[in-house]
């Protein structure tokens, strides 16, 4: 019979494996972070591009309206769906 690590050794193991990947994340995100401040203009690039990915997500719109010609109208409340 194969011996198997009990559950308080299983969990340490778990445990760490978690806490080494969130280290590499850390370090992935700061080394992100450090190239946006030594180059301020990839930053600005960076920061337009999410905002107008926000606005454009968050920005709601009515059936047959498109994003270059919005209809000026307000987007109904309720929405009818025909069961015929």
């Amino acid at each position: 019979m194969t011996e198997r690590p009990d559950a308080r050794e299983q969990a340490v193991e778990y445990l760490q494996t978690a806490a080494l990947e969130a280290i590499k994340a850390v370090r992935a995100f700061l080394d992100i972070a450090e190239s946006l401040v030594k180059e301020p203009e990839t930053a600005a690039v960076v920061g337009k591009a999410f905002a107008e990915a926000a606005a454009s997500v968050l920005r709601p719109t009515t059936p047959g309206e498109t994003e270059d010609e919005p209809t000026g109208e307000a987007p109904p409340r309720v929405r009818r769906i025909d069961v015929d």
